[in-house]
């Protein structure tokens, strides 16, 4: 296995565009799990787990649209 060159910067504007979904989904994500959990009337985390499995999985599908 032969080391190759790291990127420091974008090869192009398009690799940038490229990256903003992922970036929106993992900030969608982490931003709404804790305003969730202190709005439940029992917070465990268990049931807190899956309502933020669920937000998951229907802002990927959004995003994946």
């Amino acid at each position: 296995m032969t080391p190759g060159n790291i990127l420091t910067r974008p090869a192009s504007w398009m690799a940038v565009f490229n990256a903003m979904p992922t970036i929106c989904f993992g900030f969608q994500c982490h931003v709404s799990s804790v305003p969730v959990f202190n709005s439940m009337q029992q917070p465990e985390v268990k049931t807190w787990g899956g309502v933020v499995t669920a937000a998951m999985v229907i802002a990927l599908a959004v995003y994946m649209g």
